[in-house]
């Protein structure tokens, strides 16, 4: 039999931190891509964006839209999940009517 040994499992102990330490520790991974850079280049300008990592970012925001909107159309909302959603007092045509710009 094995002689027991004194191993401390805990991952924070590493650090120097005690068992009720707070530590932030926060990790970012660098990946090499392959990019369209003419299609960056056109987004970027397009959108606005002053850097590259604003554009790549702007692109990821805009598709995981894209899909959530898409997956919505697919899967509508049952008619018990849109009680309440409008007051049944709106009256659309009469909001419209306000805002209609007057001819002079």
């Amino acid at each position: 039999m094995l002689p027991a040994q004194n191993i401390d499992l805990h991952p924070l102990r590493s650090y120097g931190l005690p068992y009720g330490g707070f530590s932030h520790i926060i990790c970012r991974m660098k990946t090499t891509i392959v990019l369209d850079e003419e299609r960056l280049e056109r987004i970027r300008e397009m959108a606005g964006l002053k850097t590259r990592r604003e554009t790549i970012d702007f692109a990821l925001r805009e598709a995981e839209r894209a899909i959530r909107l898409s997956r919505l159309i697919k899967s509508p909302l049952a008619d018990d999940e849109f009680a309440g959603a409008v007051d049944p007092a709106y009256d659309v045509l009469a909001v419209r009517e306000r805002e209609k710009p007057s001819r002079a």
